[in-house]
């Protein structure tokens, strides 16, 4: 079985709908990581047969300095920051609190590039 970028979203909209909290950090967690291989495959990167070439950060500084050519582009470039800082957040931080409203908004911002990727 193969897991495609889509699928992560799926699981971070269901784990978003549950109550508890480790849910909320992981459909952050989740949103983010849709977005980052999306990204990749966009960048024509392999992370899994090449790292060093899709780090994280390398992948954020490519986002930050490419010429948007696209809606998707654009969209990845404008809020990849903002979904992997609150995926540190979920992922890290566990005296802070990630409520329904932030993963919530992580997947808007996930299906908005998504929408622009597959119109």
């Amino acid at each position: 079985m193969t897991v495609a970028p889509e699928d992560l979203l799926a699981a971070a909209t269901e784990y978003a709908g549950l109550d508890a909290e480790e849910f909320r950090r992981a459909s952050a967690h989740l949103a983010y990581y849709a977005v980052y291989h999306l990204a990749c495959e966009t960048l024509c990167l392999d992370p899994a047969r090449n790292y060093q070439n899709a780090k994280h950060s390398v992948v954020g500084d490519r986002l930050r300095y490419a010429q948007p050519g696209s809606s998707r582009l654009y969209r990845m470039k404008r809020y990849f920051k903002t979904l992997k800082d609150l995926r540190i957040r979920a992922d890290y931080d566990l005296a802070a609190n990630v409520s329904k409203e932030e993963a919530l908004y992580a997947i808007e911002i996930a299906r908005n590039i998504f929408r622009a990727a597959h119109p």
